[in-house]
């Protein structure tokens, strides 16, 4: 149990919105990151373990806190490749401390370590476990679609009148004066139609080229995978308050996926 790393992982923008590389003594305990050297929260945490006669080296892992699947997936491949270095000694293990998504990175990495997760702790603070699961058909009926087409169509039709039927006739009519603009009114309305049918088409394409890509789908159902139950699970740790972010933000991820279920 000497040989014992603890690393700190911080969650989605814990270094700020646009985390960048600072001088970490020139801040007082009290405005440093948690996970940063010196704040609080580390110094409590090493007093503690060396009250027990522990004297783990803690450090801290940093990331771009992106709020992104691809993000995380990316610092869970960087992690999985420090562990593994740090546990290149059979006899060595690790402790990771991760809050909010950090904890996503963390039983992420494990899945690149094989049965080296089995030496590994995971405590988790305030982590809103987050799975994807991708449809395997993502064919939208025909009434569905024709709906769709329609409504684009509408949204181009109405972008498109203004600049291009009625500014134009405001402007002739305000330089040369149109007594009746009615023979000149329909044929416009009518060109734009027919290019706004165009443009839906080509919209329409393009939309189902993201959504309906269901290799895509599998790809980020398989960013965001772990097992917490397989042989590369690890013996884990969870904190979690009844008004964390975690709790706040599944509720509002469940009221919102069910209204747009509603919706649609």
């Amino acid at each position: 149990m000497s040989r014992c790393s603890i690393i700190l992982v911080h969650g989605t923008w814990g270094r700020g919105f646009f985390p960048k590389r600072r001088e970490v003594s020139l801040y007082p305990p009290n405005k440093r990151y948690w996970f940063e050297e010196g704040s609080q929260f580390r110094a409590g945490l090493d007093a503690a373990l060396k009250s027990v006669s522990f004297d783990w080296p803690i450090r801290a892992f940093l990331w771009s806190g992106a709020n992104s699947v691809h993000a995380r997936d990316c610092a869970a491949r960087e992690l999985s490749q420090q562990l593994r270095t740090d546990l290149q000694d059979p006899d060595a293990t690790a402790v990771i401390i991760a809050h909010s998504h950090g904890g996503n990175v963390a039983l992420r990495a494990l899945q690149h370590l094989d049965a080296m997760a089995d030496r590994i702790r995971v405590v988790t603070l305030a982590t809103p476990f987050l799975r994807v699961f991708a449809r395997r058909s993502l064919q939208l009926p025909l009434q569905v679609k024709i709906l769709v087409w329609m409504a684009i169509w509408l949204i181009v039709i109405v972008i498109a009148c203004l600049p291009l039927v009625f500014l134009p006739l405001v402007w002739i009519n305000a330089t040369v004066g149109l007594p009746d603009s009615d023979w000149l009114v329909y044929p416009m309305v009518a060109i734009v139609a027919v290019l706004a049918g165009v443009a839906t088409f080509f919209i329409g394409q393009w939309l189902n080229a993201v959504f309906g890509n269901a290799r895509a789908a599998l790809a980020i159902e398989e960013k965001v995978h772990y097992d917490t139950k397989g042989a590369a699970a690890s013996r884990m740790l969870v904190i979690r308050g009844v008004d964390d972010e975690a709790s706040l933000s599944l509720a509002a991820g469940s009221i919102a996926s069910r209204l747009s279920y509603l919706v649609l």
